[in-house]
């Protein structure tokens, strides 16, 4: 019974994040990082208007490259200003390497050059996976940087011990 009662204790019990109630969790919701049950992901947040273009994903995809992937998916047509916060953003000012509105392209950005956000985002995004891949092509060769260089400390620290031990 001891057994049990810690066991219990250690574990973290999830419930849906909708009903509260259901611990038969089988999906997450990516935009609104909810985690759902079957019932509440098929009855009521599939259903929901407001929530019709959410991408929502099976929990054993969670931590996946799957999840990644729809993580960096962004509405751009959503996004607003910085600075006139009611204002939904249409271009990318290259200038100044944001995103502005109708409201500063007419006053802060004048005479500067624009591209599509969309554009923008996409180059970025390879700039990032890029990177990425580049990292990961590079990580074989450092460890094994940092295998010899382990191996060198090691006789190096062997050789001073024996030197040591002489005098």
């Amino acid at each position: 019974m001891a057994f049990s009662t810690s066991t219990l204790k250690s574990q973290n019990i999830s419930f849906c994040q909708f009903c509260e109630e259901s611990s038969d969790i089988k999906w997450k919701c990516i935009n609104c990082d909810l985690f759902l049950c079957q019932l509440c992901h098929s009855r009521i947040h599939s259903k929901s208007k407001s929530s019709t273009d959410h991408e929502v994903i099976e929990l054993k995809d969670c931590g996946s490259e799957v999840e990644i992937e729809n993580t960096r998916k962004v509405d751009l047509t959503r996004m607003t200003c910085a600075q006139y916060s009611d204002e939904k953003c249409l271009l990318h000012c290259k200038n100044c390497d944001r995103p502005v509105c109708s409201d500063c392209l007419t006053q802060d950005h004048q005479n500067h050059k624009y591209s599509k956000q969309n554009r923008v985002y996409k180059k970025k995004l390879k700039v990032i996976k890029d990177v990425k891949c580049k990292i990961e092509s590079d990580i074989p060769f450092f460890k094994k940087q940092g295998e010899n260089l382990q191996h060198i400390l090691s006789e190096e620290n062997k050789q001073f011990t024996e030197n040591k031990d002489e005098n």
